[in-house]
């Protein structure tokens, strides 16, 4: 399996949790929840689950850049030989052909890769984009 390091950013989403960990260990050994203090059962189902570090913070949803940075630095701390790190949240899912086909991937060549959309929660743009980083 390619060194890539997941994170995976959460806010009260018991009901996905274990989906969507499950679906980011179809590429990824290194997976890391960094959760927005979910007042659910979101950190407590993600600890329960081997080989995954969780992380809880406060930093306002609103403030993605600082977000993001804290999970990539906890993810480099855990794991220096990282040599990807991918970006999700509870609405994402890799499948199993998109995942084959990853894994498959000469990515020796690649310096980065970005994966754009837009998600919003309630109307609120929360993800203004996510980026896969080879």
């Amino acid at each position: 399996m390619k060194n890539i390091g997941i994170l995976i950013t959460t806010y009260n989403e018991e009901s996905r949790i274990l989906d969507v960990i499950e679906s980011a260990k179809l590429i990824s050994n290194d997976i890391l929840i960094l959760d927005n203090n979910s007042t659910d059962r979101t950190v407590e189902l993600a600890n329960s689950v081997k080989n995954v570090n969780v992380i809880t913070h406060d930093i306002p949803l609103t403030s993605y850049a600082d977000r993001i940075e804290l999970g990539i630095n906890s993810l480099i701390q855990s794991n220096a030989d990282l040599q990807f790190i991918g970006h999700m949240n509870c609405s994402e899912r890799f499948n199993i052909k998109f995942a084959k086909h990853l894994l498959s991937l000469d990515l020796s060549g690649f310096s980065a890769i970005a994966v754009y959309r837009t998600a919003r929660t309630d109307s609120f743009p929360t993800h203004p984009y996510h980026i896969f980083i080879f």
